[in-house]
């Protein structure tokens, strides 16, 4: 990534952070926030960050998700200390994306989201200009994101354990808290012995095409294998083009 590249996505992403940390007063989730930043792991967590003290603050954060892992502010915290002072743009999209799970309503979700597009763009920039490389380890950060779901799923139902509660009858609100964590694939469409074929709009990625096609954006890998010989890369989608969609 160019210096001027990196500096011009790190003051947008600033932007987002300042607004992020002070807005939404008025409205019911940032009093949700407010009320949260009053634990006591939190409040040392920011501490250790205001002394520069990074890990300990990560550290601190994750003490604090492992005993709540509903608490949305540690998420939101987490996420802003992975983009702003890790560079670690997966892992604040993942926290990002937990905090709007939990937090849906909050007059925040706009920001947010621009936080996540500059988080991406920041790692599309930071790939090395070799598709094949940028795939495996493009799988390999989707394994990563893939456990920590499964490990915050884990964490929702010992919750409720040692609350003295069944699982089996746990809340419908909070089944529904699960089953976002894990977000399952739906059935792979039956297979047909005629071949599939989308023709590429505009504004089309890979993701959305998997999306659209298999119901989860998580496929889109495999549609590049399979349009290897019309695609040099991941991003090189042409409106007309047309391509082939794999059975799952």
């Amino acid at each position: 990534m160019s210096l001027y590249v990196k500096s011009v996505i790190n003051a947008l992403i600033k932007g987002v952070f300042i607004a992020l940390l002070f807005s939404g007063c008025g409205d019911s989730a940032g009093s949700l926030d407010r009320s949260e930043e009053q634990h006591p792991l939190l409040r040392k967590a920011k501490a250790k960050l205001a002394s520069q003290d990074t890990e300990a603050a990560i550290k601190l954060y994750y003490e604090v998700l492992d005993s709540n892992p509903t608490l949305a502010r540690a998420h939101l915290e987490l996420g802003l200390v992975f983009d702003e002072h890790k560079e670690d743009y997966i892992r604040s999209i993942y926290h990002y994306q937990r905090y709007l799970e939990l937090r849906p309503n909050t007059e925040k979700s706009q920001l947010i989201e621009d936080a996540m597009r500059h988080a991406r763009l920041a790692y599309a920039a930071s790939l090395p200009n070799r598709p094949s490389d940028a795939i495996k380890e493009i799988a390999s950060l989707q394994d990563e994101v893939a456990n920590l779901q499964r490990r915050n799923r884990d964490m929702l139902v010992e919750l409720e354990r040692l609350k003295g509660r069944d699982v089996a009858r746990i809340e419908p609100d909070a089944e529904v808290a699960v089953q976002k964590v894990d977000e399952p694939a739906p059935p792979p469409p039956k297979k047909n012995d005629e071949p599939r074929f989308y023709v590429v709009k505009s504004g089309d990625t890979l993701t959305k095409i998997s999306k659209r096609v298999y119901g989860s954006s998580n496929h889109y890998l495999k549609l590049y294998q399979a349009n290897r010989k019309i695609m040099k890369s991941p991003q090189d989608l042409k409106i007309g083009q047309k391509l082939t969609i794999p059975e799952l």
